[in-house]
């Protein structure tokens, strides 16, 4: 997905407040709510201070009661406030402002032993409750459970498509809809069930066996605004192993206000144009925005989603899947059934867009007349579908869907990769034609084939197998980095992919996770929604894809192939974690014999892989090179955790680290270093009184670490490099352009031997280590380095 204010293939610190967020009212307490119901508490929850919790409905509250999280009743009756056996309650006082509509109390002392966190306020008939909890940011039971599972969804959607934009900018999103969802509960029964809502009403629920089909009275609904859940509580509760359908009646009338692409929104079609388009944005929790729906991404909540959507004149509507009634005039388009998806996928595209078709008739990319007329659609539509084939072929995977829409949105910044109907901003779709051929490196050509590339490897990681939750983010977003890259390698190999590749993810990404005050490790934990938004970020994105290309290198190409074929065999349809990739890859390397290979220690593949997903930060790697009477030579290679900025707070950090070693008669040795030290004797492989220099980290590819070596190393490198710089592969001299400054600044090289490297490396002629001398030598930034989401 790529958003809004990174560098590419990097995500955006979320510039909009949440909905669930708290809007600080005339009354000194912090509400949420809808139109229907709005529960508030005190705006600071301070021990020993007096709290006010609040609940409000447009009907006539009446009484009500208070549930505290010990399990501690309290009925407000007018304005007094009574316990559970009809005493006068004691440190508790009924809401000054308590009327018709509203219901309240005020604790006189609050106390976190006693009161924290989640109070639930009800009716006095308890038709209708809602949950007010403490925290400023909920970060406790925001997991649906795991036995209620959605089999099917039957979507209806209206837009107000007369919507405008305000005079100050603010948009007023208008739209309703209906969703009935099949849905199986598979335990011994349950009282209430949970699923997700934000920004809407719930104007009406049925609940109906899928057996008998009777309707199940409903006996009260719940509203928990923190954390978007909206429950429903059948009279006698569900019965146990039972499937019904839920039949939801919703509209969302909300004004938003700064950043409001997300959820269903729209936009004006083209710049200055006063018709406005209509787009979705569910990544990552805004379906619920949407629908009311189970919005996780794991397999027990993905089901297959059929749409039905009003279409306005003179537009067309496309989603994930083709049109039943494709006939004009129609003003409710009905479209095919997906597959099982996640969803946060689920897109739409109401435009008065024209579709460029590709050789393939249904690749399209759809911009408006003018684009169309200027033939900037034509590479997007050409290269989609070759990626499209590409993909296919290289995973033993063909693509899913019965087709695919790539669909130009201004102002996207960036591309979100819904199943079928990929959105994109226009500098990361149209082209230029006579931008099409030129030769050798080309920006603008760069940006859309490598976010055309990166957006339909996620047909696969991401749609087709789906992360199981967002702490595995990498198993998204870096895979579809790293894929990206062989797609661009087939369609636009002049751009230089895999010289990119390392300029603009592996390295910049070293240099913040080299920095404990920033970096964090690409599998922690998630907490809040604003946590999984944390995991739009360049440790996700960069480090995954380059610990992916780490996999790969030491694997083998073919049998890192293999080993995802596999995986997206067995997790089609379906969601994974990286305990699912490591045991195909695993399998697939002793098939193979390429795994353990060199690997003569006891930890499993998932335990190596663990220590780079499951820590942050990296190692650096001394390779040091001792040879005993010009004969007996020892190399001793050693790691420790790198860190340039922060405090390691006295702890000390070991990964098992693929380490090749390229010696000067051109054999590439890979070594496993899992301990802080190791020691390999050399003799055959290295010829004592040689002037060339030994190389770590073989063409780049081997591993995610920087290198150093003992001074008479870095001598015959410097030597090499002013005399024959082709002896050193163009790969690990850009290497070494990017290590050297990042190893002086620590201190681990010394200014004169970096400056002896670098004054005598002259006359440098291949592009990727011109990049990397400017980058990271110089500090010039190159100009690829656009600020978006992917």
């Amino acid at each position: 997905m790529f958003g809004k204010a990174v560098q590419l293939v990097c995500a955006l610190t979320v510039l909009y407040v949440q909905a669930y967020s708290p809007v600080l009212q005339e009354d000194g307490l912090y509400h949420w709510g809808n139109s229907l119901f709005d529960v508030a508490r005190s705006a600071e929850v301070v021990e020993g201070s007096p709290l006010a919790l609040v609940c409000t409905s447009p009907d006539t509250f009446g009484t009500c009661s208070f549930t505290s999280p010990l399990g501690s009743v309290y009925s407000v009756v007018g304005s007094e406030v009574f316990d559970v056996n009809g005493a006068v309650a004691t440190g508790v006082h009924a809401w000054p402002e308590n009327n018709d509509n509203s219901c309240g109390i005020v604790l006189d002392a609050y106390s976190y032993e006693n009161h924290w966190e989640t109070w639930v306020c009800a009716r006095e008939d308890a038709s209708e409750f809602g949950y007010i909890s403490l925290g400023d940011e909920v970060s406790s039971n925001l997991r649906l459970p795991t036995d209620v599972i959605p089999r099917s969804y039957d979507l209806y959607l209206e837009p107000n498509y007369a919507s405008t934009f305000l005079p100050n900018g603010d948009a007023p999103i208008q739209f309703k809809g209906t969703v009935n969802i099949t849905t199986t509960l598979i335990s011994d029964g349950k009282e209430c069930i949970s699923l997700h809502a934000d920004e809407m009403n719930i104007l009406n629920v049925i609940i109906s066996s899928n057996v008998s089909g009777e309707d199940i009275p409903v006996a009260k609904t719940g509203y928990d605004f923190q954390r978007t859940f909206f429950e429903i509580c059948p009279l006698g509760g569900f019965p146990q192993f039972s499937t019904f359908v839920i039949a939801l009646e919703f509209d969302v009338d909300v004004v938003r206000a700064g950043y409001y692409q997300y959820g269903l929104y729209y936009k004006p079609c083209t710049v200055g144009s006063d018709k406005t388009c209509w787009y979705t944005q569910g990544e990552s929790t805004n379906a619920r925005n949407i629908f009311p729906c189970f919005d996780e991404p794991g397999e027990p909540f993905k089901a297959p989603i059929s749409a039905r959507v009003v279409q306005p004149d003179g537009y067309s509507v496309l989603s994930n899947m083709g049109q039943v009634n494709e006939n004009e005039g129609n003003s409710v388009i009905q479209f095919q059934e997906s597959p099982a998806m996640s969803v946060y996928l689920f897109a739409l595209a109401v435009t008065d867009y024209v579709k460029q078709t590709s050789y393939d008739p249904t690749v399209n990319v759809w911009c408006s007349v003018e684009d169309f007329d200027a033939g900037r659609g034509l590479f997007g539509a050409d290269i989609g579908a070759r990626i499209l084939d590409f993909y296919g072929e290289y995973f033993g995977s063909p693509y899913s869907l019965p087709k695919m829409d790539l669909v130009s949105e201004e102002d996207k910044f960036g591309a979100m990769e819904n199943w079928g109907l990929v959105l994109f901003d226009p500098v990361t779709l149209l082209l230029e034609p006579e931008l099409i051929d030129v030769e050798g490196p080309e920006e603008k050509r760069w940006l859309v084939s490598s976010v055309v590339a990166h957006e339909l490897a996620h047909q696969w990681f991401g749609n087709l197998v789906t992360l199981d939750w967002w702490d595995q983010m990498w198993l998204n977003e870096g895979f579809a980095t790293y894929v990206s890259y062989l797609g661009v390698e087939v369609v636009d190999p002049d751009n230089l992919p895999w010289a990119r590749y390392i300029l603009e993810e592996t390295f910049p990404v070293m240099e913040v996770d080299s920095n404990t005050n920033v970096h964090w490790a690409m599998s922690d934990p998630v907490t809040t929604r604003d946590d999984i938004e944390r995991k739009f970020g360049s440790f996700t994105y960069k480090k995954g894809g380059s610990v992916i290309r780490m996999m790969d290198g030491f694997l083998s190409r073919a049998v890192f192939q293999q080993g995802l074929s596999s995986y997206l065999e067995r997790f089609s349809l379906s969601s994974a974690t990286e305990d699912d990739l490591f045991f195909e890859l695993d399998a697939a390397g002793v098939d193979s014999g390429t795994w353990p290979g060199t690997y003569t220690g006891s930890a499993s593949f998932s335990t190596i892989m663990k220590t780079w997903t499951n820590q942050a930060g990296y190692p650096l790697v001394t390779a040091n090179l001792r040879c005993a009477a010009q004969v007996d030579c020892k190399l001793t290679l050693s790691q420790k955790w790198f860190v340039t900025s922060g405090e390691t707070g006295g702890e000390e950090r070991l990964w098992v680290v693929p380490v090749t070693v390229m010696f000067p008669s051109g054999q590439s040795t890979l070594y496993w270093l899992e301990t802080s030290e190791m020691e390999v004797d050399v003799s055959g492989s290295y010829e004592a009184g040689s002037n060339q220099p030994i190389i770590l980290n073989d063409n780049m590819a081997s591993g995610y670490f920087r290198v150093n070596y003992d001074v008479d190393n870095w001598a015959r490198i410097a030597n090499t490099l002013g005399e024959d710089v082709d002896m050193i592969g163009a790969f690990n001299r850009a290497q070494i352009a990017c290590d050297l400054p990042a190893l002086r600044q620590h201190g681990d090289v010394s200014s004169e031997l970096f400056d002896n490297i670098i004054q005598g490396w002259q006359d440098e002629k291949e592009q990727i280590v011109v990049w990397a001398l400017d980058q990271c030598v110089y500090k010039k930034r190159l100009p690829s380095k656009l600020k978006l989401r992917i």
